[in-house]
């Protein structure tokens, strides 16, 4: 897993989307009062372990992570239950479909904005259609797949992070995407 972060990628998509001048102001915080919250922390610790279970597929079992730190978290019994087994069971589902190909922690670059880049966790192509995984652990601040228009309720919104993930990907692995549908396959509502 990568620390990078650019200042235009997937984690804050919809922010700059919304308010293109948030990044100007962003840079003009000083490092001393940007600070990784606990729930941030979590998020990467089990983003971690799951790519670590992913990739080192039987080589890992979810009791040797309880007690594991990754960064300044230590994973908890609770967080296995919780978080990890259910979100490993949606991936794992998606992985053992006969042909799945997949890229896990594939760093994209987004097309026609230099520097903007983001990883994302998992994309999986089964037949004609791509899976975009972003896994979500849900601790502190609530994210949704879909979430209502402001100006229509009714009409559902896809999340920012998501969209420039979908985006960043299909510019990026051109190869992976030919011949991949380009209807919507479905969101996913469930949290992992």
């Amino acid at each position: 897993m990568t620390s990078a972060h650019s200042p235009f990628g997937g984690s804050v998509a919809a922010r700059v989307l919304h308010c293109p001048a948030s990044v100007g102001l962003v840079q003009k915080v000083p490092a001393y009062l940007r600070k990784v919250s606990a729930y941030a922390e979590r998020g990467t610790a089990l983003h971690a372990a799951m790519a670590l279970l992913l990739d080192e597929t039987g080589k890992y079992s979810f009791d040797d992570l309880v007690g594991r730190t990754f960064g300044t978290y230590t994973i908890t019994s609770d967080d296995v239950a919780i978080a990890l087994q259910p979100a490993f069971a949606y991936v794992v589902a998606l992985l053992d479909t006969p042909g799945a190909e997949f890229y896990l922690e594939a760093r994209l670059a987004f097309p026609a904005v230099a520097g903007a880049f983001g990883t994302a966790d998992l994309i999986v192509r089964i037949g004609s259609t791509a899976h975009v995984v972003d896994l979500k652990f849900g601790a502190g601040v609530r994210v949704l797949a879909l979430s209502p228009a402001d100006d229509d309720p009714a009409v559902d919104v896809i999340n920012g992070q998501l969209l420039f993930y979908a985006a960043a990907a299909r510019h990026s692995l051109r190869e992976f995407f030919a011949g991949a549908e380009d209807r919507a396959a479905g969101v996913d509502r469930r949290r992992c």
